[in-house]
């Protein structure tokens, strides 16, 4: 952890561990870094402290969190780097998502 995002968490008064979970993302500035109990969403070199674990968010916990989940390739997935996954999170796209934004787009248009 670096010393700035020590002192975020400090600023927001966060103990160590706390037992409610909440997020909190110390990648923009201390006026902007804000804890929630809802997922921030995920960008590639974001930094995430969980509270009730006292602990930055692993890059696998980010690939599921993005419902990134390859049953039986656990050993495939964990064997790339943390930092690695944390930007493969960061840069998931949903199909389903995309699908849905362009069916609307074609009723609109026809």
């Amino acid at each position: 952890m670096l010393p700035r995002e020590a002192d975020i968490l400090i600023f927001l008064n966060v103990k160590f561990p706390e037992y409610a979970r909440r997020f909190i993302n110390l990648g923009p500035s201390i006026n902007r870094s804000r804890p929630t109990t809802n997922f921030p969403c995920m960008t590639p070199r974001q930094r995430i402290w969980i509270t009730d674990k006292a602990r930055m968010l692993t890059g696998y916990e980010a690939m599921l969190v993005q419902g990134l989940y390859y049953p039986g390739k656990d050993d495939v997935v964990r064997a790339w780097s943390d930092h690695a996954l944390h930007d493969l999170a960061g840069n998931a796209f949903h199909s389903g998502s995309f699908g849905a934004v362009a069916f609307a787009t074609m009723v609109a248009v026809a």
